[in-house]
C-alpha cells in the first residue's frame, strides 16, 4: 500500500472496540455482544479493514459492510479480509466519492447497528 493510504493504530482501534462495547451495554441491556445478530457499519475502512476484522474475529454472531471510495483501498482491505477468513462476514461496498454510502435497506431484520465513520469522512 502507498504512503497516500492512512493507517490506523492498532491501539486505538482496539480502544474503540472496547468504546462500542461499554455504550451497547449499557444501552442495551438485552443484547449479548457474543450472540446477538449485531451488523456493523464501517464507512472509510481503508485498506486495513481493522475495525470489521477486530469485531469479527472477537464475535461470531457480528458481521460488517464496510465501505470507501478508494478501489486499491477495497482490493487490499478484501485480500486482509480472506486472509484472515472472515469474507463471509465481512462485506465491502465501492461507495462514489459524492453518492450515498449505500442502501441501508439490509438492515430490516437486524437487531441492531454500530457505526464507525472514517476520521477523514
Amino acid at each position: 500500500l502507498d504512503r497516500a493510504h492512512l493507517c490506523p493504530a492498532l491501539t486505538r482501534s482496539l480502544n474503540y472496540v472496547a468504546w462500542i462495547e461499554d455504550l451497547l451495554s449499557l444501552f442495551s441491556g438485552s443484547i449479548c455482544l457474543n450472540t446477538s445478530q449485531i451488523t456493523g457499519i464501517d464507512v472509510g475502512t481503508g485498506a486495513s479493514c481493522i475495525f470489521p476484522l477486530l469485531v469479527c474475529r472477537k464475535y461470531e454472531a457480528w458481521d460488517f459492510v464496510a465501505t470507501d471510495i478508494s478501489g486499491p483501498s477495497m482490493l487490499v482491505a478484501k485480500e486482509n479480509i480472506n486472509r484472515n477468513k472472515l469474507d463471509k462476514k465481512i462485506k465491502l461496498k465501492l461507495s462514489k466519492e459524492n453518492g450515498p454510502v449505500f442502501d441501508f435497506n439490509f438492515l430490516r431484520d437486524r437487531e441492531s447497528a454500530v457505526a464507525n465513520v472514517s476520521e477523514t469522512a
